[in-house]
């Protein structure tokens, strides 16, 4: 599904096409999922959390996590994962997508929901681990870091070069400093 996604998009995307990836028959998708919004919605879920595991990884401060290097390093691979990957790519498809589909976009409110939750209380972690104070919630924060993610895979969609390294730094800087307080 997230192949096909990636390459034909979400208008050429049917049950045809994706049961002939699998290499399985339609009906089987619809054996399994009441409609194409149904599977949709499910890869779209999946998809989801596994990027917010990804970044579950990414944004740990355990020493036991640092035999993949420090939470900047791994915070820029997980993003370059997402921005450069397939399922990046597919979730964005989806999301665009779910304009035209209720139970699609109702399963992209609710990740989106769940990512913004999860950078919050990340953000809220830090800056209350720190003794800061921000005029700006942590949700705020994490509403425009959720804007702008979205925003790097439509780049990275449309063929714009990004320099991913340049765009967290900022990031890194900021929660980096807040961590040696």
């Amino acid at each position: 599904m997230i192949s096909v996604l990636d390459a034909e998009g979400f208008a050429h995307t049917s049950a045809r096409v994706v049961a002939q990836a699998a290499g399985v028959a339609p009906g089987v998708i619809y054996y399994h999922f009441e409609s194409m919004d149904g599977l949709l919605a499910a890869a779209l879920d999946a998809v989801t959390e596994q990027r917010l595991d990804r970044m579950r990884v990414a944004l740990a401060n355990d020493p036991a996590d640092e035999a993949d290097g420090p939470w900047s390093a791994r915070l820029v691979a997980a993003i370059r994962h997402e921005v450069e990957g397939a399922a990046g790519s597919a979730a964005l498809e989806m999301t665009i997508g779910a304009k035209t589909s209720p139970q699609l976009a109702e399963a992209a409110r609710r990740n989106l929901d769940r990512s913004v939750e999860m950078v919050a209380a990340f953000c809220g972690a830090a800056l209350a681990d720190a003794g800061v104070t921000s005029p700006v919630s942590a949700e705020l924060i994490a509403e425009v870091a959720a804007s702008c993610f979205l925003g790097l895979e439509v780049f990275a969609q449309l063929g714009r070069p990004i320099d991913i390294d340049a765009i967290v730094l900022p990031l890194v800087v900021l929660f980096g400093s807040l961590d040696a307080t």
